[in-house]
């Protein structure tokens, strides 16, 4: 019950690669509300999906460059114009400024039906877009990201964080019927976007 409605998740945490790191962050009391700063620039990291879900993670850097996630947003289909737009909509709502968007490696090469990539794309709207070399191993990523939850707080003024906060305490191993193992490689399901 824990696990599954509360994502307080305390069994399978050596298959899960943010468990700890999630657990703590609830113990530590950095699940927050009323953290956002309007004096701080918003930055927006986006994980492309062309045949499946598109997330982004808006967030501000305190002055010792932790972040705070503030906004989340997940949906299908929809051009990158629209995207932005949602982006906008949201700091304009708490007068804050968007910073940077930062893509993934493969964001320059996609077009997103505009014969354009997102650099190009993301030019003509207005907005500072760049790409994120890709890791040379996922594994490597996946630490990075690890390491970094320690250091991060998430906002919870609005409800779009807590399904951030389900993929993140979801994100699991790839798990081998065969073998009754769990492989060093993540799962490619619902919680891989977020």
């Amino acid at each position: 019950i824990q696990q599954e409605y509360y994502c307080v998740v305390s069994l399978n945490e050596d298959s899960m690669y943010f468990a700890v790191a999630m657990n703590e962050m609830r113990e530590q009391e950095r699940i927050v509300n009323g953290a956002i700063e309007t004096s701080r620039r918003v930055y927006a990291s986006y994980d492309i999906g062309m045949n499946d879900k598109t997330s982004i993670c808006l967030f501000q850097l305190d002055v010792n460059n932790k972040p705070t996630i503030i906004h989340y947003i997940e949906d299908n289909g929809k051009m990158m114009g629209w995207y932005v737009e949602k982006i906008r909509e949201f700091c304009n709502k708490f007068n804050l400024i968007i910073d940077t968007h930062y893509i993934p490696h493969d964001g320059a090469k996609r077009d997103w039906n505009t014969a354009k990539n997102s650099v190009d794309f993301g030019r003509e709207l207005g907005q500072k877009f760049v790409v994120v070399p890709r890791t040379l191993k996922k594994i490597n990523a996946i630490e990075q990201m690890r390491q970094m939850l320690y250091r991060t707080r998430i906002d919870m003024h609005d409800d779009s964080c807590s399904k951030l906060i389900e993929c993140l305490s979801n994100y699991s191993k790839e798990y081998n019927r065969k073998t009754g193992e769990y492989k060093n490689e993540p799962c490619h399901n619902w919680a891989s976007h977020g």
